[in-house]
């Protein structure tokens, strides 16, 4: 496991989700369960800060935007349904666990 994976893996366990860590492909595990993929950043003046993709469940390739923190809305939460990114695996992590 590579510096920058231990990194994510201490800030994720201290709660702590910033995508401006991730780079293209990277692997994002939401608060639902569901898997997606980082895509990169918005561009600037963009409402949100970040693109993704949906890798599996209903939302399957579907494209989405989430704020440095990984939050699917700026405002008006809802934990209970939102599907906010709660860890980063970086894109050769995954590809060696996939092994």
């Amino acid at each position: 496991m590579g510096f920058g994976q231990k990194l994510l893996n201490k800030l994720t366990m201290e709660g702590i989700i910033d995508l401006r860590f991730c780079k293209e492909g990277d692997i994002l595990i939401t608060s639902q369960g569901l898997k997606m993929k980082y895509l990169e950043p918005t561009l600037a003046g963009h409402f949100y800060d970040h693109h993704v993709q949906y890798l599996d469940g209903k939302y399957k390739r579907s494209l989405g935007t989430r704020t440095h923190s990984g939050h699917v809305m700026k405002f008006h939460r809802k934990p209970e349904t939102d599907n906010d990114i709660v860890k980063i695996i970086k894109k050769a992590e995954y590809e060696n666990m996939a092994k």
